[in-house]
C-alpha cells in the first residue's frame, strides 16, 4: 500500500544538531497511525480468515517516547517505550493476531516476511500482512554518524563521488 494523501508525501529536511539530511516524512506523522494507513490498505477483510501481522522496524517508536521526553519533560508511559507499541496498537484496532515486531537493523524487513512465511506453513494463520515502518530517530541517527557512514549532501547512490548513505522514514505493508 502506498500513502496517497500529499500529507504524507516524502521530501528532504534537515534534522537540527545533526550532520546529515534525511528523507523525512512531516514531522507530526504518527509512527501508529503511518503503520495503520498501509496496513489498513492490505487487510483482507472479515473474509480474510486469521490474519497475522509482522512489523520490521529499525527503531519502532523505542526512540520517539525518548525524545517526546526531551522535548516536553515528562517520560513516557511505559508502553510508548517499546518498538512492539505501534504494531499492538494497529493489530488490536485490526483484530489482527498473532502479531510482532521484529528488529534487527536493515535486515528487520526482510526477516519479518521470513517470519510472516513461517507462520503461513506452521497454520498459526492464513494470511499474514507483512509491514515496514520507521520515523527518525536521533539515537539510529547518531549511530549511523558515529559509523561515518551518512552523506552529508544526502543520498547518491550512483554517482562517482557518492559520500554515505540518506537514512529515510515511511512504510509499506504486503499481504
Amino acid at each position: 500500500s502506498v500513502m496517497g494523501s500529499p500529507a504524507w508525501l516524502a521530501f528532504q529536511r534537515e534534522i537540527e544538531g545533526c550532520s546529515a539530511p534525511i528523507a523525512a516524512l512531516p514531522e507530526d506523522v504518527d509512527v501508529a497511525a503511518l503503520l495503520r494507513e498501509v496496513v489498513a490498505g492490505v487487510h483482507p477483510g472479515a473474509g480474510g480468515g486469521r490474519v497475522g501481522l509482522v512489523v520490521g522496524t529499525t527503531s519502532g517508536a523505542i526512540s520517539g517516547g525518548f525524545e517526546a521526553w526531551l522535548r516536553r519533560g515528562a517520560p513516557p508511559r511505559e508502553e510508548e517505550r517499546w518498538r512492539s507499541a505501534p504494531a499492538r496498537r494497529v493489530a488490536a484496532a485490526l483484530g489482527l493476531a498473532p502479531v510482532t515486531t521484529v528488529s534487527v537493523a536493515c535486515a528487520s524487513s526482510t526477516v519479518a516476511f521470513e517470519i510472516g512465511a513461517a507462520w503461513l506453513r506452521g497454520g498459526r494463520c492464513d494470511r499474514v500482512i507483512v509491514a515496514g515502518v520507521d520515523k527518525h530517530s536521533l539515537y539510529i541517527h547518531a549511530g549511523f554518524a558515529g559509523l561515518g557512514a551518512l552523506g552529508p549532501r544526502g543520498s547518491r547512490p550512483f554517482a562517482a563521488d557518492r559520500d554515505g548513505l540518506l537514512l529515510g522514514e515511511g512504510a509499506a505493508a504486503f499481504l
